[in-house]
């Protein structure tokens, strides 16, 4: 007798860089970019993020992902979302919407879509740098040196399952579909 299978591809564990050791400001750094090589074809990006002062407005991050190295790739996604007043800690940039090519280079772009200088983003300048890719951002002080290939923001990448119906619910949905074929032509009579 033969079975029906279906299955899901095991997913790959998530990425973390969690070093971080020093805070950027992102509308300073505007836009900044963390690229990542792809292990899964559905993932959520978070990015640790914390306020700068509370003696300025709250601001939205505006999120783009890009395909490729680097700020200059091709837009995938965009997105404009609103943290909570006072977060200090990861924020979620679900990018599952879009399927990613499983070992492609990929760029999150984020930038504030104002003037507020709200926002801080955790940067690790060195030491454990995440191979798979690096941060970008510009640095508009004089006499500083560009950024570095070892650096990387504080990030997750975090694999989400693709949903499977599971066989009843395709049973079901057969069912449904031949009775309503079925009425159908009864009505033709």
């Amino acid at each position: 007798a033969a079975a029906l299978s279906i299955s899901a591809g095991a997913l790959a564990g998530p990425i973390v860089q969690d070093t971080q050791n020093s805070t950027i400001q992102v509308k300073f750094y505007s836009p900044i970019g963390q690229s990542f090589t792809a292990e899964d074809s559905t993932t959520t990006f978070s990015l640790f993020i914390s306020p700068l002062s509370g003696s300025v407005p709250l601001s939205d991050l505006h999120f783009r992902l890009l395909g490729g190295e680097g700020l200059g790739g091709s837009l995938l996604l965009d997105q404009t979302l609103s943290p909570a007043l006072g977060l200090s800690g990861y924020f979620d940039f679900d990018i599952s919407p879009i399927s990613l090519t499983v070992g492609g280079a990929y760029t999150v772009a984020v930038d504030v879509p104002g003037n507020s200088p709200y926002w801080g983003v955790g940067l690790n300048g060195g030491g454990n740098p995440y191979a798979g890719g690096r941060a970008y951002y510009n640095n508009n002080t004089p006499n500083v040196l560009p950024p570095e290939a070892d650096s990387d923001f504080r990030f997750k990448l975090t694999p989400t399952a693709a949903v499977v119906p599971e066989p009843g619910t395709l049973a079901l949905l057969a069912i449904g579909l031949a009775g309503l074929g079925y009425s159908r032509r009864k009505l033709k009579r």
